[in-house]
């Protein structure tokens, strides 16, 4: 097993990447507290294979372990659902000395981290998170939230775990569509911030295709290294960390018009954005088309949605695209706030772009 630090001070805690953690969660579990009760949440899907397990690996312990399972989707991340789960917990009597075990991918990961952090003022949260787009992205970093029916995460907190636990064997139950969904955000990582590292994705297409248990460990353990750094310089989002955006702007309000439906998935839609946002920043004079090729062979190669004409679905007129956009969280002085690339490996932040300049970038694009 590897680890990473996510160094925050008083809130630091270790991801731990490996194969075959759930042999070892007892002990695991143990090293961040001694806990009343543990409650295990997850969805129908994930517990009906992984949920046996993880209760058999705590059969030894002498504490308490009561679970619950929802449906999945990200339809679910709602006031009812959250309402539901805290509620769940405070039947069940858990306390400020017990543990919640979110198990499953993004969507759980962010409703049982928000139901956590408000339940009687916040209950120790571990994240095993069940899906690539999950073990490198949303698990880490604290970000907890549901969706509004203008947006998506636009309700939340920022709440750290006490720990991840990332088993890479979960990814072997992926569907070939869901692990892609997680190359989108896996990709980032190297558009942000390291080419070295969208280099090594390059030569290991082939790899990472197959599913080489190696590679995906080192590509998992790669990411989560990467965004623990921002992480650490910007734990509330204030500065940098808004470069973890790329795509987003554009991903964030396709996925709502698209009603958060299995039409269009997270990691599709931030595929999508990305490029939206490699043309954008061309079209701006600020990036490179030699870049945009690169990144959209990569994307091709491994077979991933990262084009309009991709979505199974009638596309947004302009307006309406722009008023899902006019709803996105990270919007400052009222303007819109784009990360856009200007070289592989190197992004920049930028709240300066006229309505009147987005529009006329649209108008090429729909």
């Amino acid at each position: 097993m590897d680890r990473v630090s996510v160094k925050l001070g008083s809130d630091s805690y270790d991801i731990i990447v490996g194969q075959n953690i759930t042999e070892h969660l007892e002990n695991l579990y143990k090293e961040v507290g001694n806990f009343s009760k543990i409650a295990i949440i997850s969805d129908l899907n994930v517990s009906r294979l992984y949920l046996g397990k993880i209760k058999k690996s705590l059969s030894n312990s002498e504490v308490s372990v009561c679970s619950l399972e929802i449906s999945d989707g990200e339809g679910t991340k709602d006031w009812k659902n959250l309402k539901f789960i805290v509620e769940w917990l405070i039947e069940n009597k858990l306390d400020r000395d017990g543990l919640i075990i979110a198990l499953g991918g993004g969507v759980i990961g962010d409703l049982v981290g928000f139901a956590a952090s408000i339940t009687k003022r916040g209950i120790s949260l571990v994240q095993m998170p069940t899906t690539l787009l999950s073990q490198v992205d949303s698990s880490v970093g604290g970000k907890t939230a549901i969706n509004s029916v203008s947006g998506k995460n636009l309700i939340g907190t920022f709440f750290q775990p006490k720990m991840v636990l990332t088993e890479i064997n979960t990814l072997n139950s992926l569907t070939e569509r869901h692990f892609l969904s997680g190359m989108g955000e896996v990709i980032k990582y190297g558009l942000i911030s390291d080419k070295t590292f969208f280099s090594w994705i390059e030569k290991n297409i082939q790899h990472i295709k197959v599913r080489n248990p190696h590679i995906i460990s080192e590509m998992v353990l790669k990411s989560c290294k990467i965004k623990a750094k921002i992480v650490e310089k910007d734990e509330k989002e204030k500065g940098s960390r808004a470069l973890l955006n790329l795509g987003h702007t554009f991903g964030h309000a396709l996925e709502a018009f698209t009603g958060y439906s299995n039409t269009l998935l997270h990691g599709e839609a931030v595929a999508i954005g990305t490029v939206l946002a490699f043309r954008f920043s061309e079209f701006l004079k600020k990036g490179s088309l030699v870049d945009i090729e690169r990144v959209t062979s990569v994307y091709a190669k491994l077979g991933m949605k990262h084009r309009l004409k991709d979505i199974p679905a009638p596309l947004p007129n302009i307006p309406t695209l722009l008023d899902f956009m006019l709803q996105d969280k990270k919007i400052k002085n009222d303007r819109l706030v784009f990360i856009l690339p200007t070289r592989l490996g190197h992004c920049i932040i930028d709240d300066q772009i006229s309505m009147q300049t987005l529009h006329s970038f649209l108008e090429k694009c729909l």
